[in-house]
Parts: structure tokens; sequence; C-alpha cells
């Protein structure tokens, strides 16, 4: 399997998962 994807589409994946981690954790704190 190989992925292939604009380095564009590699930022905003890396936004994602650094945003839902944030919010994991934000919501763990509490």
């Amino acid at each position: 399997m190989q992925i292939d994807m604009s380095n564009k589409e590699f930022r905003r994946l890396l936004d994602l998962v650094y945003i839902g981690n944030w919010v994991l954790n934000s919501t763990r704190g509490e």
C-alpha cells in the first residue's frame, strides 16, 4: 500500500492529529 499525497494535505493531516491529541489531553485533564 503506497500513500501519495501532497505536502499541503500532509500538513493538514498533522494538524488534525495534533488538535485531536490536544482535545483528548484537555478533556482528560478535567
